[in-house]
């Protein structure tokens, strides 16, 4: 008989404390405390005795690890498992895609979750009471567009699986179909009674659901009290943090410097952070052994320099999909704090997270300052620079901004260095027009630079050894390098481009007012590329220090 081959990463930890042998003979090694947390099923099952590593009675060891057979194929159990693991572990578990499922010798084994695959996963995430999980897939079937095209198949399988919500759901999108529907593999999950059941429980429920609006006594029982929705009536924070950060089986307290309690789990945070596991790898005070750590329902209190709002967002990054959902930063001030956290303690994933999301072109066109404040703050060399390049497209005199005061006089001084070191850089464009020959070749090659029209002409401009070029273009090229001395970038030009357009059209000229918005946007981009590229060799030479 043939060994059981590992599960890839995350499921191959050496730590891990038992191990899951799917029915095609994989072997995952997974740790008991993430699968209670997730699921009570597994609660309950790693409560029960275990047989000792010296006595493995009737259970199967493998390494030292009890053996637990479970229905589920590799796949399926790969899927649901990941639901149960912290960010910093693994990937969000895909759902309708392909993805790697094992390396056995070097050969990926890849496979394609579908339809059929979802619901095998919801069989097993209901099965284990991993609500989740549950919700997740249940989330992926029933999305609007499988609703939409197969909504009594979806019906059958909410009937099926005894999912009153979901039913309703394919229920109200099956109103758009016949009701003698073509045949459909999931059917015979039905009865001929649920089919004819559709109509009236559409309208129960649309009915049953108008009555919350009349009366708002279903906040009140959930709630209870003013105090249980603080967010509600702009009451203050407790002194306890909320879920799911006050679990009865936590190990240890994080108390923040507003002090509010964080009641988390040491496994999540060693696994997300080498600080962490450092921390925690020393000897920890107890009841019985009193230190000057304060204790506090027998956890020892760890004071945390963050206050609760950072460490709440910091800590969610922390914990699985299945306790807490992903958080969302919705201010520049927040994404400093967490951001500032994220590199005191090591937790990389987290850091590389928030860059990503926040230093990106919509955000950097729109707040380029505040960008660098936070950059500067944090600092983010790549990103400094980069928020950099973006304000070249603002004044150099810039209006107030609440970040302001997270830089200091060196760092302005620095950027308006900056800002005017790429302004005369772009400047040499105009001392020599052989950038303009050089990729036309021929005066022939601009006609419309020279004009065969009636429009005012000068002679300033020397362009391929001659002069006579139209006053309109002059006009352009003068206010274009006038403003990049203010804003050296290409924008500048584009904007330029367009205004000019529109006065040449104004001009009625029959044979410039043809051609202008083609030709112009053609050498407009020619000459943004220009500004650019100087821009870039005087951004490469340290534009920022430190």
């Amino acid at each position: 008989m043939s060994i059981p081959v590992y599960a890839s990463a995350p499921f191959n930890h050496a730590k891990a404390d038992a191990i899951l042998r799917t029915s095609d003979s994989v072997d995952f090694r997974i740790f008991r405390l993430l699968l209670s947390l997730a699921s009570p099923f597994f609660e309950t099952l790693f409560e029960l005795p275990q047989p000792p590593e010296g006595k493995p009675e009737d259970t199967e060891m493998r390494d030292g690890l009890p053996v637990i057979p479970v229905s589920e194929d590799s796949k399926t159990l790969d899927a649901v498992l990941r639901f149960c693991y912290p960010y910093t572990l693994t990937e969000k578990p895909s759902l309708g895609h392909s993805k790697t499922i094992l390396s056995k010798d070097g050969v990926k084994i890849e496979d394609a979750i579908n339809f059929e695959d979802n619901v095998k996963m919801l069989e097993a995430a209901k099965k284990y009471s991993l609500d989740g999980a549950e919700k997740a897939i249940r989330t992926t079937l029933f999305t609007t567009i499988n609703l939409e095209t197969d909504p009594l198949r979806c019906f059958a399988i909410a009937r099926q699986a005894r999912m009153q919500e979901e039913t309703v759901l394919s229920a109200r999108y099956s109103l758009r179909t016949s009701l003698v529907p073509d045949w459909f593999k999931e059917i015979e999950m039905i009865t001929s009674t649920d089919i004819l059941a559709l109509w009236a429980y559409h309208k129960r429920c649309g009915v049953a659901v108008q009555r919350l609006q009349l009366d708002f006594s279903w906040i009140e029982q959930h709630y209870n009290n003013p105090t249980a929705a603080p967010w509600i009536f702009g009451m203050p924070a407790q002194i306890s943090a909320s879920s799911p950060f006050n679990h009865a089986k936590a190990d240890v307290i994080l108390r923040s410097s507003d002090n509010v309690d964080f009641r988390v789990f040491k496994l999540f945070l060693l696994l997300s952070s080498p600080f962490f596991e450092t921390l925690f790898d020393l000897p920890q005070p107890s009841e019985d052994n009193l230190t000057d750590t304060e204790m506090k329902d027998g956890l020892p209190v760890i004071p945390i320099s963050e206050d609760s709002r950072t460490l709440d967002t910091l800590l969610r990054f922390c914990y699985p999909c299945t306790l807490t959902k992903n958080p969302s930063l919705n201010h520049f001030t927040e994404v400093v704090r967490v951001l500032e956290a994220a590199q005191k303690y090591s937790l990389d994933e987290v850091e590389s997270t928030i860059r990503e999301a926040f230093f990106k072109p919509a955000i950097l066109e729109v707040n380029p300052l505040r960008c660098f404040a936070i950059a500067r703050q944090a600092r983010l060399r790549e990103e400094t620079i980069l928020s950099a390049r973006y304000s070249l497209r603002t004044s150099l005199v810039p209006d107030w901004f609440g970040e302001i005061g997270m830089v200091t006089s060196t760092d302005v001084l620095a950027l308006w260095a900056y800002h005017q070191k790429c302004g005369k850089a772009v400047q040499t464009l105009k001392l020599s027009y052989s950038w303009i020959e050089g990729h036309y070749q021929t005066r022939a090659a601009v006609p419309w630079i020279f004009g065969n029209c009636n429009c005012p002409r000068s002679n300033t401009i020397r362009l391929f050894g001659s002069q006579g070029h139209l006053i309109w273009w002059e006009e352009f090229m003068e206010a274009t390098f006038q403003t990049l001395k203010e804003k050296p970038c290409a924008q500048t030009v584009h904007e330029a481009v367009e205004r000019t357009i529109e006065e040449v059209r104004r001009r009625n000229c029959t044979t410039c007012s043809p051609s202008i918005a083609t030709v112009l946007k053609q050498f407009g981009d020619l000459f943004a590329k220009k500004v650019e590229d100087l821009v870039s060799e005087a951004s490469s030479s340290r534009p920022l220090s430190g």
